[in-house]
């Protein structure tokens, strides 16, 4: 094979590559295109629901309960809130016993609401 030849080869193979790479240029144009349009269609997801904790301090209790952490705490000092005293002066309310304060404790005395807590 002559050199004139080969250069002959050789810019054949050029021109083979640039139009298969020119191919695959605009497939994967398209492509993105297509992924552009799907993602700009799709709607926004939701926000993901806030997680309550089960044992709450004070803070997450006030603000589950939609009061204020003074409320709160005359509440719980007066056996109205169910709570769990874990020192001197660390009170944390259990999520479930809120819910079913707000839920059935509309119905009992304040008497039956330290009775039922008091343990």
């Amino acid at each position: 094979m002559t050199a004139k030849q080969k250069n002959m080869v050789i810019e054949e193979i050029t021109k083979a590559t640039l139009n298969t790479l020119g191919a695959i240029t605009t497939m994967l144009q398209d492509s993105l295109a297509a992924i552009n349009s799907i993602i700009e269609e799709s709607p926004s997801p939701e926000p993901a629901p806030r997680h309550t904790p089960e044992l709450m301090t004070p803070t997450q209790a006030a603000a589950f309960l939609q009061v204020s952490r003074g409320t709160l705490a005359n509440r719980t000092k007066s056996h109205d809130i169910p709570c769990v005293k874990l020192g001197n002066h660390t009170y944390r309310y259990r999520r479930s016993e809120l819910i079913e304060f707000t839920t059935r404790g509309k119905d009992l005395t304040d008497q039956e609401l330290r009775r039922k807590y008091s343990s």
